[in-house]
Parts: structure tokens; sequence; C-alpha cells
């Protein structure tokens, strides 16, 4: 289990129908422990965050996801179009 960038995906991985919320919850000891092992990402320049759950997974930690069925209550927000259509949802 990982968590890939649209942008960085593979062809197969973008297949998948499954999608990152973005909501994490970490114990304060694995954040100081593991943070250090992210590496920047070569085709954005960025440090990514959900690297932390295949780094979690490397050294034998447990990770779980939640699968949400009503997709309607959760909105990703990437782009100003995100943005406005997430605020027309909550104050339509």
């Amino acid at each position: 289990m990982k968590i890939v960038e649209e942008k960085n995906a593979t062809p197969e991985e973008k297949m998948i129908q499954e999608i990152n919320t973005g909501f994490y919850c970490f114990k304060r000891e694995f954040l100081d422990q593991f943070i250090g092992e992210i590496h920047l990402d070569s085709v954005s320049q960025e440090y990514y965050l959900t690297d932390l759950v295949e780094i979690a997974l490397s050294h034998g930690k447990k990770v779980d996801a939640l699968y949400i069925k009503d997709d309607s209550i959760w909105h990703g927000v990437n782009t100003r179009s995100d943005y406005a259509r997430a605020l027309r949802k909550i104050n339509p």
C-alpha cells in the first residue's frame, strides 16, 4: 500500500479507483522517528507526508485505511475550482 500523487502515477496506478482524502492520524513518536525518511520528490520538488504510509509499512508498523461508501461526504481540494465547488457545497 502506498499513496501516489496523480502527476507521478503510472498508467496502471491511474486505473485504481481509490483516492486519498488527505486525513491522517499518527502517533507523535512515529513522526519523531520516521519523518526524516521523507525525501524530495524528483518530479514535483515537494516533500509528501503521504510517503509516511509506505515508510510505516516498510518498518512493520500497522496502517489502516478507511473506506467511505458515500463519496458525497468528502471533497478533495487541489485547485481554485475545487475550492469554489467545496464552498458551494457547504454554503449552498
